[in-house]
C-alpha cells in the first residue's frame, strides 16, 4: 500500500493513468496481489497449525479458502484505503500501527473476547478481526458450517466490498488532483 504513496510523490501516478484501464486498474491489481499475499500467509500458518498441532484443516479447507480469502481482502483494501488517506510514508505508517494495534486489541487477536468486559465484547463487533477469528473459531472448533458461517462472510464480503470502492474512488481523485 506504501506504494500508492510513492507513486503519488514521485509522479509516477500520472504515467500510470496513461494506461489503458486508468489508475483504477492499477489499485485493483494491487488489492489483488495483496490479497493473494495474505491467503498464502494464513496458508502456512494454518498448514503449521495441521502439521505440528494436528489441525484438522484439510477437513475444512473449503471453508477455511472462503473465510480466508475474504480476510486477505479486507485487509488488503483497508491498508490500501488507509494509504490512499494517507499523505506521506511516515505518516502512513503510524497510522496503520495504531490502526492494527487498536483492531486487535478490541478484536480479540490480543486476548480471547469471552474474557472482556460486555461493552467491549460488542464494540469488538465492529472490527474485522472479531468476524474473522469467530469465523475460524466456528469452522474448526463448534464444526459450523455455511449456514452459521454465512453472517461472518457477508460481514466481511459487505466490508471489503465497501473499502474497496472507497480506496479506488479515493485513489483515482488524488491522483486527479495531484496531491
Amino acid at each position: 500500500g506504501l506504494s500508492m504513496i510513492d507513486e503519488r510523490t514521485a509522479g509516477i501516478v500520472d504515467r500510470l493513468m496513461a494506461g489503458p484501464g486508468g489508475y483504477g486498474v492499477v489499485v485493483v491489481g494491487k488489492g489483488l496481489y495483496l490479497t493473494i499475499q495474505g491467503v498464502v500467509q494464513a496458508g502456512v500458518i494454518f498448514a503449521v497449525a495441521w502439521i505440528f498441532y494436528g489441525l484438522d484443516w484439510p477437513g475444512h479447507f473449503g471453508l477455511w479458502l472462503i473465510t480466508a480469502l475474504l480476510a486477505g481482502a479486507l485487509s488488503a483494501w483497508l491498508g490500501l484505503l488507509l494509504a490512499s488517506i494517507c499523505s506521506s510514508r511516515q505518516q502512513a505508517q503510524t497510522a496503520s500501527a495504531f490502526v492494527v494495534l487498536i483492531l486487535s486489541a478490541i478484536g480479540g487477536s490480543m486476548m480471547p473476547r469471552f474474557l472482556m468486559p460486555g461493552w467491549l465484547r460488542e464494540l469488538g463487533w465492529l472490527t474485522p478481526n472479531a468476524w474473522v477469528i469467530e469465523s475460524f473459531h466456528g469452522m474448526f472448533w463448534r464444526d459450523d458450517g455455511i449456514a452459521e458461517l454465512k453472517a461472518g462472510w457477508l460481514v466481511l464480503g459487505g466490508a471489503t466490498l465497501a473499502a474497496m470502492l472507497a480506496t479506488v474512488a479515493l485513489a483515482r481523485y488524488r491522483a486527479h488532483s495531484n496531491d
